[in-house]
């Protein structure tokens, strides 16, 4: 089982509604840890959808960041919508827990004992990933880890064009784990607000030959100031058309409606916005993972 943690932003809450819409993830695959940071009309339709297409989604009922004004209305919100209660655990909060909960350790966790909790989804940091002497039973465990290497700049992604993502998928199983998780593409650090940034970057998440994730940033060229987003859209989904369409792009792996979409944008030389592309790059990797799960049996 795949656990990606998103915050509650508008697009990050509108590539979840369109992968259930159109069927193309599943919640015995891909089951989202969502930290609400806005109490918006988003977030509720998201809340009933799932519930109507029976999809399991696991809802923070303790945010600490972004600016959910009505923190106590959350337990029941989750409850009349069938989600899972979901709570962040740290050094320094006190919270109540029910069996039922999913626990997100945001700090260190010395030794994990669940022994009293046989139903918990425990999701802890992977300094305890190899450690089962100190984590308990993992059959409940969740490994997480930030998989995003953030730059300072969208122009440092071309320093490094192609990296490792993660390997937690290929692995997870065969060490006991309930699942794996990460925060997709966006990492762990929370920006409340955008800007208007010099280069505009692309992010995407394939599957190598070896099933081994990867990331691949495309980046835009004309990057000397702020001006003419669009063109620089342009020039970062020129990158991403020319890649996608190559021979060495696996289409059975890596094909998404996300990357359609993405691909799409480039051949009517669109810009809809910074935001609409954290949509699509999300999109993608949700659905690509959904479909290795599935085809390899990897659920829980």
């Amino acid at each position: 089982m795949y656990y990606p943690y998103l915050r509650g932003k508008m697009y990050e809450l509108l590539a979840i509604k369109e992968l259930i819409e159109n069927g193309l993830i599943n919640s015995k695959n891909v089951s989202p840890i969502i930290e609400p940071v806005r109490d918006n009309s988003t977030f509720n339709n998201l809340l009933k959808l799932a519930k109507k297409n029976d999809y399991n989604l696991n809802i923070i009922s303790n945010p600490q960041v972004g600016e959910y004004k009505a923190v106590d209305q959350l337990p029941g919100l989750i409850k009349d919508n069938n989600m899972k209660n979901s709570i962040i655990i740290q050094n320094n909060n006190t919270v109540t827990i029910s069996k039922d909960d999913l626990l997100f350790y945001d700090a260190p966790v010395e030794v994990l004992d669940d022994s009293n909790r046989n139903s918990t989804i425990n999701v802890v940091q992977d300094s305890l990933v190899f450690n089962k002497s100190r984590i308990g039973n993992p059959k409940h465990v969740v490994v997480f880890n930030d998989c995003f290497n953030r730059q300072d700049r969208n122009a440092d992604y071309s320093e490094n064009q192609d990296e490792n993502f993660s390997e937690y998928h290929l692995v997870y199983k065969e060490v006991g784990y309930e699942g794996f998780g990460d925060y997709s593409i966006i990492g762990k650090d929370y920006q409340d607000s955008g800007f208007a940034p010099y280069a505009v970057a692309i992010h995407i998440v394939y599957f190598d030959k070896n099933n081994i994730l990867r990331i691949h940033h495309f980046v835009s060229d004309s990057n000397d100031d702020m001006y003419d987003p669009a063109n620089k859209l342009h020039e970062a989904l020129g990158k991403l058309h020319n890649w996608v369409n190559s021979s060495s792009f696996d289409k059975d792996k890596n094909s998404s409606e996300g990357l359609m979409q993405l691909d799409t944008l480039f051949s009517e030389d669109r810009y809809p916005g910074l935001g609409f592309l954290k949509k699509l790059e999300i999109m993608h990797h949700l659905e690509i993972m959904n479909r290795y799960l599935r085809k390899t049996g990897n659920t829980n």
